[in-house]
């Protein structure tokens, strides 16, 4: 878990640009499956609260 949580910061600011600190904030202090799911929503998202945000 750790893996993903080292390279979505890297992943979303080559998709997205620049992370707001308070999006960075939340990738350092999510719970273990979060950046799993979050890695995985980067493929179809178009904007970074698509992937950081809960699916409606």
């Amino acid at each position: 878990m750790e893996g993903e949580r080292a390279i979505l910061p890297r992943v979303l600011r080559a998709r997205f640009g620049e992370l707001p600190a308070a999006a960075a904030s939340r990738i350092e202090q999510a719970e273990s499956a979060t950046p799993e799911q979050w890695a995985e929503r980067v493929l179809s998202a178009k904007t970074l609260a698509e992937v950081l945000d809960e699916p409606s």
